[in-house]
Parts: structure tokens; sequence; C-alpha cells
């Protein structure tokens, strides 16, 4: 019975710590997070599926440009070299490397730890999501956090979408997570999910989705489970062992 009882407790903490604390504009928030700290960006060029012209015109409406005036310093990496070298010539100031995210220690092992690592929209990208959040923990400061988003799989603007037969997945998307499986994911690599936020990917430009967005923003600020955007903010540690253990008599396969 006592095993019971503490299996029940560790649940009931699971379950307040993947709590969705409300809905925000994700650019504004990471910004936020980003403020006064020493920052690395992952996938910095992003529109990964676009072509390398109109990826390099997207590129001054960046999440990366706005962080660069909100962080104290900042380095981004990005795997697409032919975008990276046109992007160094246009803005010298930036400091960017080619890297892939899975082994991205071996290009940065002479930069300083980084107060927050931000991998915006790229793990469902990933062969290997693990892999890079093992090089993230190499690069990170001791009390540093990694802010991970990317498309929720059981938001509500994509069900719709998918009740609607307009559903896509993008095209380079390997992987889906939930708020569940991407907090298991993080605890697998030794991360502790401390806030889960949904929101939109960036503010709508045309009147016409404004008006739609006042309108849906309402009720997903009631429920902001059903945001499209998941954002977790992570920091090293382990979980407590209720939380990693299954309920008494339960074994792993």
């Amino acid at each position: 019975m006592r095993a019971l009882a503490s299996y029940e407790q560790g649940a009931v903490r699971a379950a307040a710590a993947r709590r969705v604390r409300g809905y925000v504009v994700r650019p504004d928030l990471i910004v936020h997070l980003c403020e006064g700290k020493r920052v690395l960006d992952l996938g910095v060029v992003g529109e990964t599926c676009a072509a390398p012209a109109a990826r390099i015109d997207a590129f001054p409406s960046s999440l990366h440009l706005r962080l660069c005036e909100a962080a104290s310093s900042l380095v981004g990496i990005d795997r697409a070299a032919r975008e990276l070298q046109s992007l160094r010539l246009k803005h010298p100031e930036l400091e960017l490397y080619e890297a892939d995210i899975e082994s991205m220690a071996d290009v940065l092992h002479r930069e300083r730890p980084f107060d927050v690592i931000v991998a915006g929209d790229v793990l469902e990208h990933l062969s290997n999501p693990g892999r890079a959040l093992e090089q993230m923990k190499l690069l990170l400061a001791d009390s540093g956090t990694v802010v991970v988003t990317c498309p929720n799989s059981l938001g509500g603007p994509n069900y719709l979408r998918f009740l609607l037969g307009r559903f896509r997945e993008g095209d380079d998307h390997v992987q889906s997570y939930n708020k569940h499986t991407l907090a298991n994911l993080l605890r697998r690599h030794g991360f502790v999910a401390s806030q889960i936020w949904t929101g939109i990917d960036r503010r709508p430009a045309t009147a016409l989705r404004r008006l739609v967005y006042g309108v849906a923003s309402t009720v997903l600020r009631l429920f902001p489970d059903l945001g499209g955007t998941l954002i977790v903010v992570a920091e090293p540690g382990a979980p407590r062992a209720a939380q990693a253990s299954g309920p008494p008599g339960a074994g792993f396969a």
C-alpha cells in the first residue's frame, strides 16, 4: 500500500509539472527567456523546406535577429552551408557556425558554456533527437536552460485541419511530440521540464488572419493544452524517483 501511495503521489507531481502554463506568442516568450543571457541558437536559417534564396530573404524577420538584440552574446549554428555563407556576408556581426546539431560539440568545443540553448522547431526534423540533447548537455552551463519548441501533436489547430482534410505534415518532419512525449524524451537524456507553454509560431500578418487569431486565441488561453506550438523549458537534473518508476509490480520489456 505504501508503494502504491508513493507511486500515486509521484504521478500527481508529474501531472502538476506537465501542466501547461498558458498560451503565448512563441518568439516573444523565447526572447524574454534569453534577455541578458549567453545564448546558442540552433537552426538559425529557418524555413527548412524553402529554396535557399527564399530562406535568406526570410532571415530579416527571423528569431535569431531578435535574439541578437536581447542576448548578452549569441552564437548560431545551421548545416545549410550555402545560406550561412550568404548570411555572413550580409550580417558580418553575427557569429554563425556550420554544424550538425547531432555533433555540434565538435565544432563549438572552444566556446564558453551557454546560459540558454534554443532548439526552436528542430527536434522534429532530426533522426536522432536524443543525440542532439546529449550534445546540448555538453555545451550548457550547469545552471543553464534549454528551450525546445515543436508542433503540438495534440494541438487544436492541427486537429481541426485534420478533420477538414487540410492537415499537412512538414516535408522534413520525422517525429511528432506532445507535452508528455517531449518531457519523457528530455528526462531520458538528463533534463527536467520546468515550464510548459503553448503558443502561436508567429504573429499573423494579414487582417483576416489577425481576426481569426483574435477569436482563436481567446479560446486557447482558456484551454492552452490545445495550442498549436509546444514550448518546453528544461534544466539539467535527475527526475524524482517516484516520477521515473512505474506502478508497483510493473515491469519493462
